[in-house]
């Protein structure tokens, strides 16, 4: 033992241990602290609140006792999370540039039990599985079902040969709305504020990306001094024309009778909102509330079902934010902690945009995957000190749409990380003929990615929990756009059982792959009950792809006939339910009217096959 420890008293060892603990703001800013109490040194020069661990019990019992339960919720969130993200770096075994041909590595005659899995390969960080066969339109995108032998039965040879979007906007002019469309409604400085409130309530609730307070001081500031050609004007427009757009839960009451042509005067409304910020975004440089900018553009791209247009905007937020996070790099020690954690938010958010849009269109990979991220998970807000309850800070006093938004805000992060590393083990290049010659391995990938997926929504806590039962209608948005994302992972999981069977001429099934593709048709059926819900959003034209691939891949499954798997009793509903909603949206969108157009063929088709009535296709 050290000399200088003996004689000293328990509490004197104690207290010693205490000053070596670094207060929260430098252990997530990743530098040393000096232990000053109340406040170190670094956070008087940052003029930051510093908060100590074991300080943590005290400052608890002066906050509300709702915020610290929400708050403690997302601290074990995060727990969880990081614990698996430590054990995919553990347990990662195999090199992510292995030369070895893919279908060699995937032979199951071989005694060896260690697969090509997520358990086993590839798990670590983003960016060495961006690096290995990354997932992508052609392997899982809703164009690749016009591939399946079966669906050329009945429909013919693919009518595209990479992407209906791209095809579709090629020779589609760009540029604002239509003269007379947005000019009879001019832009109300007046109400910014209750615009800017619709897009925290509606919009911003499933993306916090900014500051809820920053924002609304800047409507307020703008409302009072008119607008301006700098930034701060810039992001208030776009929140506005997205609060013009924001629909309110729940969703789907009069679900066919919500028509996008009835929301013709908030459009348009939208867009002139949109085109004032369109003006000023050539002034926009690489700062985060730049980026802010640009990433909101895409949201509203999304909304408005311009899917190219978003793709560029989310690119150009990418981008700036990529060059942004090199600079920080260099000047790492003034980096103020709020700072920090708009960074987080922002990366995540970008990635996570990106992730959707590849899967469905057949695009590039922006750099900012290139970096070697620190941060698994971006961070919640913390709980202040004893000494900050009475100082203006923007850490402090949640309100139930912040705690919700946050714990959905992180939970859609992981789920779409799960997917992300999961399912090119499953949707591999060679395409799905390597279903058909190794089932027994895809078996085994869906058993662990399905574990992953019910220890995700065993975790959730149950302020945005929603059933699994899909007719069972959640209590809240944001319940029911996690619904849809469970839904739509395991839908993803099931498929090549059901294309298994589809494809396999007769012989005899083993039963748990017949189990699974039954799953399938009954879980198809649910999702468009699900789907058919959705209203204008930054997600819908997912939604739309996604009712068009099942309602597909339903006319697939009564055309086969395979015995042990039955189509749904209501197919035909479901199927008129798809096209309603679809021919509602096409005329937004020249890709949503092609694939329209297609599924009335398909159901024309197979309804003469079967002496069904095919009434209500147009």
């Amino acid at each position: 033992m050290d000399s200088q420890a003996i004689g000293q008293s328990p509490s004197d060892v104690t207290a010693r241990k205490r000053k070596r603990t670094a207060c929260r703001t430098c252990r997530d800013r990743r530098v040393k602290c000096d232990n000053g109490r109340p406040s170190c040194q670094s956070c008087c020069t940052l003029k930051l609140v510093c908060v100590y661990p074991d300080d943590s019990s005290s400052a608890d019992a002066k906050v509300d006792p709702g915020s610290v339960e929400i708050l403690h919720q997302l601290q074990g969130i995060r727990a969880v999370l990081d614990r698996v993200v430590q054990t995919q770096k553990d347990t990662g075994t195999s090199s992510t540039h292995d030369s070895t041909p893919r279908l060699a590595r995937l032979n199951l005659s071989s005694s060896n039990s260690n697969h090509d899995s997520p358990g086993n390969e590839h798990r670590g960080n983003l960016r060495d599985r961006i690096g290995y066969s990354p997932l992508n339109s052609l392997r899982v995108g809703s164009e690749s079902l016009l591939f399946w032998p079966k669906v050329r039965e009945f429909l013919g040879e693919p009518v595209t040969e990479r992407s209906f979007v791209l095809e579709c906007t090629l020779d589609t002019a760009s540029g604002p709305a239509p003269e007379g469309q947005s000019s009879q409604y001019g832009i109300r400085e007046d109400d910014f504020t209750i615009l800017c409130r619709d897009f925290l309530d509606h919009v911003h609730v499933r993306n916090p990306i900014l500051e809820p307070s920053d924002l609304k001081n800047y409507a307020k500031q703008l409302a009072e001094t008119g607008m301006k050609w700098d930034t701060k004007t810039c992001l208030v427009l776009l929140a506005c024309a997205l609060g013009c757009l924001a629909s309110e839960y729940p969703y789907g009451e009069n679900e066919l009778d919500e028509s996008p042509t009835r929301d013709n005067a908030s459009c348009a409304r939208a867009e002139a909102y949109y085109e004032a910020a369109r003006k000023r975004v050539g002034y926009l440089g690489t700062t985060l509330l730049d980026i802010q900018c640009l990433y909101l553009a895409g949201i509203y791209e999304k909304h408005k079902l311009r899917t190219l247009q978003a793709w560029f905007w989310t690119e150009q937020a990418c981008s700036r934010l990529h060059a942004y996070m090199l600079c920080q790099r260099r000047s790492i020690g003034v980096y103020e902690q709020n700072e920090h954690r708009l960074e987080q938010r922002l990366y995540w958010s970008c990635v996570k945009a990106e992730s959707e849009f590849l899967r469905e269109i057949p695009l590039t990979r922006s750099a900012l995957m290139s970096l070697d991220y620190p941060d698994p998970f971006p961070s919640p807000p913390t709980l202040p000190s004893s000494e900050s309850l009475n100082i203006n800070t923007r850490d402090i006093s949640f309100n139930k749409s912040q705690e919700q938004s946050w714990l959905f805000y992180l939970a859609e992060i992981a789920v779409r990380r799960i997917l992300d590393r999961a399912l090119p083990h499953v949707y591999l290049p060679e395409g799905p003929t390597v279903w058909m010659e190794n089932i027994g391995h895809i078996l085994q990938q869906f058993w662990q990615i399905d574990e992953e997926l019910t220890t995700w929504y065993n975790h959730l806590p149950y302020a945005i929990r929603p059933s699994v039962d899909p007719e069972i209608a959640p209590s809240n948005q944001l319940s029911f756009f996690v619904q849809g994302r469970f839904l739509g992972g395991r839908e993803a999981i099931l498929r090549p059982f059901l294309y298994y069977v589809l494809h396999y001429n007769g012989r005899s099934v083993s039963q748990p792959v017949l189990s699974r593709a039954n799953e399938y048709v009954n879980l198809a059926r649910g999702l468009i009950i699900h789907l058919r819900k959705h209203k204008r959003h930054g997600g819908i034209w997912y939604a739309l792809r996604e009712i068009w691939s099942l309602a597909m891949i339903i006319l697939t499954v009564v055309h086969v006939k395979i015995d042990g798997l039955p189509s749904p009793a209501d197919w035909p509903e479901l199927v008129r339910v798809s096209l309603q909603i679809l021919r509602t949206w096409s005329f937004e969108a020249a890709d949503i009217r092609q694939i329209y157009n297609i599924l009335v063929h398909a159901y024309r088709v197979v309804c003469l096959e079967v002496g069904v009535s095919a009434e209500h296709a147009e």
